[in-house]
């Protein structure tokens, strides 16, 4: 079975800070995948039996996603950034 995850970039909420004003403060916040999307691509990558996991993503071309798809590369899981192919097993 092949099988499409969806997951999202977002700010790691362990480096977001609040400001002096009571905003919050993303600019140290580094992005990761969402732990609940972490979560999908673990059970996509089990009910695939044998098949192909793809997880499709989209954000700014500034995003340094090196350890993004590290981290989903390690699960056997292709990737895509939605400009273009990146990486897959």
């Amino acid at each position: 079975m092949n099988i499409v995850v969806c997951c999202k970039v977002v700010p790691d909420d362990q480096d977001i800070q609040v400001a002096a004003d009571g905003t919050l403060d993303y600019s140290k916040a580094k992005p990761i995948v969402s732990a609940y999307d972490l979560n999908a691509i673990e059970a996509a990558a089990q009910l695939a039996d044998g098949g192909r996991v793809v997880a499709v993503t989209a954000g700014p071309a500034d995003i340094d996603d090196s350890k993004l798809k590290k981290n989903i590369l390690a699960r056997g899981v292709a990737v895509h950034d939605g400009r273009r192919r990146v990486q897959g097993p």
